[in-house]
């Protein structure tokens, strides 16, 4: 058990790497709020999408794989143009998800993350905003919707404060190859972040193409929209 789960990882982490040295053009992920689930053992997926805004543009790259059925490893690279002003970020995160945690039919989750930030015009690595423990629940409302929470506590780097950090997401499946969502995130000491999106599969439960727009409440010149495609069910 213990040689599988060495292998299992250290496929993992070979995937990861070469997806990370890899152009920046495949996959995304539609939802900033995570759910309580994980891949099973050996089980991969590739998201990357480019959020553009007022200042510029920025190219996501994250792959996630399952080391077993309850535990899953991410690594996430943020590459900004113009790069005198957009940061780049990179990061990894632990998600724990066991479906036979669960209270009625909410199901419940953790995560993990670490990231660094190089700023503009910097060049070391520093710490970065990022939540370094989230808790996670979800659950399905009738056969169509599912709501998915997060709620945690970060310490930015760059100010060395923390924060409490949030997320809400309604997702609703009109058909099988659609999906529509609305999600609210953000901390409690700036305004939330309004999103809504949508995806279509272009191969069932496999391949998918997102597109969303963002604007923080109250806050003018904020509007990010996103498009990108994920990448599921990989078996290492």
């Amino acid at each position: 058990m213990k040689h599988d789960f060495m292998r299992t990882a250290g496929r993992v982490l070979v995937l990861a790497g070469a997806c990370l040295l890899a152009p920046l053009a495949q996959a995304g992920s539609p939802l900033a709020t995570d759910d309580a689930a994980t891949n099973q053992a050996g089980v991969c997926q590739v998201e990357s999408w480019v959020d553009r805004s007022d200042p510029g543009h920025s190219t996501v790259f994250a792959p996630a794989c399952g080391l077993t059925d309850t535990v899953e490893l991410g690594l996430e690279f943020v590459r900004g143009s113009p790069r005198q002003a957009i940061a780049l970020e990179r990061g990894v995160a632990l998600k724990w998800a066991d479906p036979d945690v669960k209270l009625g039919d909410w199901r419940f989750g953790a995560k993990l993350g670490l990231s660094q930030s190089k700023e503009p015009g910097s060049s070391d690595w520093t710490g970065a905003s990022r939540p370094l423990l989230l808790g996670l629940a979800s659950l399905p409302i009738g056969e169509s919707l599912a709501l998915h929470l997060n709620l945690g506590h970060e310490r930015r780097g760059t100010d060395r404060q923390s924060a409490t950090v949030y997320g809400a997401a309604l997702a609703w499946t009109p058909i099988a190859q659609a999906l529509l969502f609305t999600e609210w995130n953000g901390d409690d000491r700036s305004a939330p972040l309004r999103t809504v999106g949508a995806r279509w599969w272009l191969v069932a439960d496999t391949l998918g193409l997102d597109l969303t727009w963002s604007r923080q409440s109250a806050t003018r010149d904020s509007t990010v929209v996103g498009v990108g495609l994920g990448w599921y069910g990989i078996n290492l």
